[in-house]
């Protein structure tokens, strides 16, 4: 039965995104299994999964997402203790690699140096391309009065990779900021993840309706502030 859900959960993980196949079967992944057939405690196992996932490079959405397919190949409820302690082994684990990294390991979404990088590279390169996009910004409240916040953190992340996956986005001085294309359809998906964005925690995100900025008079604003 052990093996049996093991393949289930691989086949199924890989089905719903997972990017690199040789990567996912760790040994942290037969212990989960093990235990959830014998209905014993997940939060340690799921601590040292976020952990191995971590060190190989999974970034935090992607191995929430995984953790979660397991409970839905097993037919189970999801158990928000195990997300909660793969997402603090995710994170204790990052920053304990000390890696310069393009990616926060709060969230899993960029670092802010990564983000503001490609905002300049788009400012040095062609200026059509910057023309196309655009900022946008949703403003959140709350995070620093949450207990252990940082799990909060990491469900934002994924909330915000299960939209834009594709997508540049950071998130600082509570505010989530996304480099988007300048489409209807964007700003529609934008407008989901925000109402998604307010039940978490028990809506004490409070997020501000979407702000949008060319990204072409961002990049006039940057040129005139170094002339």
């Amino acid at each position: 039965m052990v093996d049996t859900l093991i393949i289930r959960w691989r086949t199924e993980s890989l089905q719903r995104g997972w990017r690199m196949p040789t990567d996912w079967h760790v040994p942290e992944v037969e212990l989960i299994v093990e235990l959830l057939t014998a209905e014993q405690p997940l939060t340690e196992a799921a601590y040292a999964l976020g952990s191995a996932r971590a060190f190989y490079g999974v970034g935090i959405a992607e191995s929430l997402s995984d953790l979660r397919v397991v409970f839905d190949v097993a037919g189970l409820p999801i158990d928000p203790d195990s997300l909660q302690g793969l997402a603090q082994g995710w994170v204790e684990a990052n920053e304990s690699l000390a890696v310069p990294s393009c990616v926060d390991a709060g969230t899993g979404l960029s670092s802010i140096s990564h983000f503001d990088s490609v905002v300049r590279d788009l400012n040095l390169s062609d200026r059509a391309e910057g023309e196309q996009l655009c900022l946008a910004s949703i403003r959140v409240r709350g995070i620093d009065d949450v207990p252990s916040n940082w799990f909060l953190l990491a469900q934002l992340g994924e909330l915000c990779m299960d939209y834009f996956e594709e997508r540049t986005m950071v998130y600082r001085r509570h505010s989530i900021d996304f480099l988007l294309p300048d489409q209807a359809s964007y700003r529609l998906l934008l407008g989901l993840c925000r109402s998604e964005l307010a039940a978490l925690g028990d809506g004490v995100l409070e997020p501000s309706e979407p702000e949008y900025r060319s990204l072409r008079n961002e990049l006039d604003r940057s040129v005139a502030h170094r002339i």
